[in-house]
């Protein structure tokens, strides 16, 4: 899943490098649609986090349990795919950072960096995840661990939304 993430980061990050801040820029509303979907996209995620937060987690899931590499690299695709968040961050953050005149080899670096960086972070997260004694941390506070964070997505999209 990690190289799935990474590789839609880097797809994010290559269409704002290639000029979809430009575009963003040129084009007002298409900013403010991008906006406004993903901060629906926010509350809608953080009530069904909310909601979901006092059930128990899904024993059916063991450490047996098989996945190919292409399943996994899917899902990491896929997920990153359904996040607007990804894109419209990259699309404002390198609009603004990556100068006009910058060469070639400069945004390929740039684009690589975020492949690395998405790499070693979201691999990290998964590594210190799938420790049993962190799992079962994760568990005894999964209620308000999902609350809270659900409440913070929440409280994002409307902040999103109204600025």
């Amino acid at each position: 899943m990690v190289f799935g993430i990474a590789i839609v980061n880097m797809l994010w990050a290559t269409a704002a490098v290639l000029g979809v801040g430009l575009l963003l820029t040129s084009l007002p509303w298409m900013f403010w649609v991008i906006k406004l979907m993903g901060a629906c996209y926010l509350i809608w995620f953080g009530v069904k986090l909310f909601k979901r937060s006092a059930q128990p987690i899904e024993t059916g899931m063991t450490l047996e349990t098989r996945t190919t590499f292409r399943s996994a690299l899917r899902d990491g695709v896929t997920t990153n795919l359904a996040n607007p968040k990804s894109m419209a961050f990259y699309a404002s953050m390198f609009s603004g950072a990556v100068p006009a005149q910058a060469s070639t080899q400069t945004l390929m670096a740039l684009v690589a960096m975020v492949g690395a960086i998405a790499i070693v972070w979201y691999g990290s997260v998964a590594l210190v995840l799938s420790v049993n004694r962190m799992a079962d941390l994760y568990r005894r506070g999964k209620s308000v661990i999902e609350r809270t964070c659900g409440l913070v997505l929440i409280l994002l999209g409307f902040r999103q939304g109204l600025l």
